[in-house]
């Protein structure tokens, strides 16, 4: 119970983040819309502003959408098939989204290491920074798709429990 709690804890944190993330990518760009139409002079930062917010954004939403389960899926497999065999298929899913988190862990710290290297074109910050901040993300995916491949293993198990004839001829 306190795991969940802090668990939760954390989503809400990075929920906020995530909204407050969106709202700067929407006034950066009205502002870049208002000096190019109004003021008649570009930014020339504010489009990579953006796209660094939406990666980092995007990033750190993965662990949110499989906390809340909420990822592109095939509805056609969870009509086809008996609870018994769909609780394998979540499993499966569990596992295949946890390989994928970690192969983006693993990999990104290539890609920071590169980025030590290389500064941004118009904010001249170093690249690194972007992506520390996208394998927070991936991190945080990796936990929720741990978390989750821990949830689906319990629910089958309580499934196959729950199935199971109770001995002595003891009744519900």
């Amino acid at each position: 119970m306190r795991s969940e709690n802090v668990i939760g804890r954390i989503m809400r944190v990075i929920s906020i983040a995530i909204s407050v993330m969106l709202v700067v990518i929407v006034l950066v760009i009205c502002a870049q819309t208002f000096f190019r139409y109004v003021v008649f002079k570009s930014l020339s930062w504010s489009e990579e502003v953006s796209r660094f917010l939406f990666a980092i954004l995007v990033s750190w939403g993965i662990c949110i959408g499989i906390q809340r389960d909420s990822l592109i899926r095939v509805d056609i497999i969870d009509k086809k098939f008996s609870p018994k065999a769909m609780g394998i298929f979540r499993i499966l899913y569990a596992l295949s989204g946890m390989f994928v988190c970690a192969v983006l862990t693993i990999y990104s710290k290539t890609q920071i290491a590169l980025g030590w290297t290389r500064s941004s074109d118009a904010l001249q910050i170093p690249m690194a920074w972007i992506y520390i901040a996208m394998e927070i993300g991936y991190v945080l995916a990796l936990l929720s798709a741990i978390l989750k491949l821990l949830q689906e293993i319990l629910s089958y198990c309580r499934m196959w429990r729950a199935d199971k004839p109770m001995k002595g001829g003891d009744s519900l």
